[in-house]
């Protein structure tokens, strides 16, 4: 029997391969600092720019603000399925909310850079801040020194 297809596992099809294709991460050079092919990539100008004209609100001023918004939240959790084997799971800690309202401030410190920057950034802080232990396990260390 053929292999019929309907509408609905033609969408799921559609977005396996639109998932693959953003999540695709292949490293290219040999520098220290690599190179990775981000699809679909926003820059910070873009950002800022998306997040400013939704302030009006209404559907046609949001579509940026939500295409923007979307790609991070996929790029974060690409990178953060990407590198479980090394990490535990540092996202668990923060909201999409946390996301954009750090988004918005590393743009607007860094115009020049791209949104992958910003979200390589605030993953490695997340990444730092889930190794220490939490405050209270640090004040009954520093207790039971001489």
């Amino acid at each position: 029997m053929p292999f019929l297809e309907t509408p609905r596992s033609r969408v799921n099809r559609i977005a396996i391969l639109v998932s693959l294709a953003v999540f695709a991460f292949p490293c290219v050079g040999d520098s220290p600092a690599k190179k990775i092919t981000i699809f679909g990539y926003r820059t910070c100008k873009t950002w800022t720019k998306d997040r400013a004209k939704s302030v009006g609100g209404g559907f046609p001023n949001s579509i940026g603000k939500s295409f923007d918004e979307t790609w991070l939240v996929g790029f974060m959790s690409g990178v953060n399925a990407a590198t479980s084997t090394y990490f535990d799971n540092p996202l668990r800690s923060i909201d999409s909310t946390i996301i954009f309202d750090w988004m918005d401030k590393y743009c607007d410190a860094h115009p020049n850079r791209d949104v992958s920057d910003g979200g390589i950034e605030l993953f490695n802080k997340l990444v730092d801040l889930s190794k220490k232990p939490p405050a209270h396990e640090l004040k009954s260390d520093a207790q039971k020194s001489p």
